[in-house]
C-alpha cells in the first residue's frame, strides 16, 4: 500500500505539477514544460526513511520525504501546487499497488 500525504502550495502561474505511480516508481511532470523527474522507492526496505532528495531535471523537488513502515506500507509526503482556482484537494491519498 501507499498512502501520499499531499502539501497544498501556491505554485508558478500557469504551471502545473502531476504525478503518475507504476508500482514504487513515481513520476512527477511540471507542465507546460513537460519536464518529468522519477523517484524509484522500490528498494526502500521497512524502517528506512528518505529526505531532501536531489533531482536531476527539475531545480526543486517536490517530494519532500518518504519512509516505508515495518507493515511494508510507503508513505510519501508531496508538494502539490495550487492556485485560487483549485478544486478541493483531499489531504491524503491511499493507493493500492
Amino acid at each position: 500500500m501507499i498512502k501520499v500525504n499531499i502539501h497544498k502550495q501556491v505554485g508558478p502561474s500557469a504551471k502545473k505539477i502531476s504525478y503518475s505511480w507504476e508500482g514504487r516508481i513515481l513520476k512527477s511532470i511540471i507542465s507546460p514544460q513537460n519536464i518529468i523527474e522519477t523517484f524509484d522507492f522500490s528498494a526502500l526496505s521497512p524502517g528506512d526513511e528518505v529526505f531532501e532528495i536531489e533531482t536531476e531535471n527539475i531545480s526543486f523537488s517536490p517530494l519532500i520525504c518518504a519512509k516505508v513502515l515495518e507493515d511494508n506500507t510507503l508513505i510519501v509526503d508531496l508538494i502539490f501546487w495550487v492556485d485560487s482556482f483549485y478544486e478541493e484537494i483531499p489531504e491524503s491519498i491511499i493507493l493500492e499497488e
